[in-house]
């Protein structure tokens, strides 16, 4: 009877294990913009090239400068407070990243992976 126990247990935990991978991976899909909800991207913002570049190129002081020079113009901005924040925690300013998710989150940007970051950033 004990042995039965056992396997029920740890059916239910495999299961368990396996809802847990499922969801982690559809999540990963939608931040990928492989499905997308109604009203999770109804709002566009266009960003600096050039910042985005130097992101690209891991010239984070050239990225900080020009993604705050387009937020002086276009203050709710939210794919620029966006990049600011992750530009900010890849240089090690972790309060700064978040506070910078959190006001983009604010804006309206409410893609999966800015959460992703902002919970990897507070930890």
């Amino acid at each position: 009877m004990a042995q039965h126990i056992r396997k029920i247990l740890w059916f239910a935990s495999m299961l368990g294990k396996a809802a847990c991978i499922a969801a982690l991976l559809f999540a990963f899909g939608c931040s990928k913009g492989a499905i997308k909800k109604e009203g999770d991207f109804t709002k566009t913002w266009d960003c600096d090239r050039q910042a985005d570049e130097a992101m690209k190129r891991h010239d984070y002081d050239a990225a900080i400068y020009l993604h705050e020079r387009l937020l002086e113009k276009e203050p709710q901005n939210a794919l620029a407070l966006y990049h600011l924040g992750y530009t900010y925690g890849r240089t090690g300013h972790h309060l700064k990243e978040v506070s910078y998710y959190e006001k983009a989150i604010a804006f309206g940007f409410k893609r999966n992976h800015i959460f992703f970051n902002l919970g990897i950033s507070s930890c």
